[in-house]
């Protein structure tokens, strides 16, 4: 029980002599994660081979508008996220080099989750144009 601790406790003192790779591993893992579920599909269970003139507009319902925002949040986090990285890894450098005892810290996951929230506001309202386009007629699954 004693080993299994100092390795944890091991494993923790090493990634926090080494948080900025941690930090920048992290970043490339969720990249590469929303952008191997956008290009499986995003949810959107269309086959690739799909004649997009045969298809019949969507109903839309809760559970695929849910879909279409998911699918807009994830393509927004896939391309911002790493022209976003080299902010997120200068806020965690700054903010380890000026840490003062007594002073506030800021988490650089949380100033990320600042990116995350803006990036799901931006989803949020293109579902939205998506949605109000598609009742007015003006886009089809054909693009036309």
């Amino acid at each position: 029980m004693a080993q299994e601790k100092d390795v944890a406790s091991g494993i923790l003192e090493a990634a926090a002599r080494h948080d900025r790779l941690v930090i920048a591993g992290a970043l490339g893992f969720v990249s590469l994660l929303a952008w191997a579920w956008l290009l499986t599909g995003g949810g959107m269970d269309m086959p690739s081979s799909m004649d997009m003139n045969m298809v019949m507009p969507k109903d839309w319902t809760p559970l695929y508008a849910l879909v279409v925002l998911v699918m807009w949040w994830v393509m927004m986090i896939a391309m911002m996220l790493p022209s976003a990285a080299p902010m997120i890894l200068l806020f965690s450098l700054v903010n380890r080099r000026s840490r003062v005892p007594g002073a506030p810290y800021v988490p650089t996951a949380v100033f990320a989750t600042g990116y995350l929230v803006a990036w799901g506001a931006f989803s949020l309202a293109a579902t939205l144009v998506q949605w109000c386009l598609e009742q007015a007629g003006w886009l089809t699954m054909g693009m036309t």
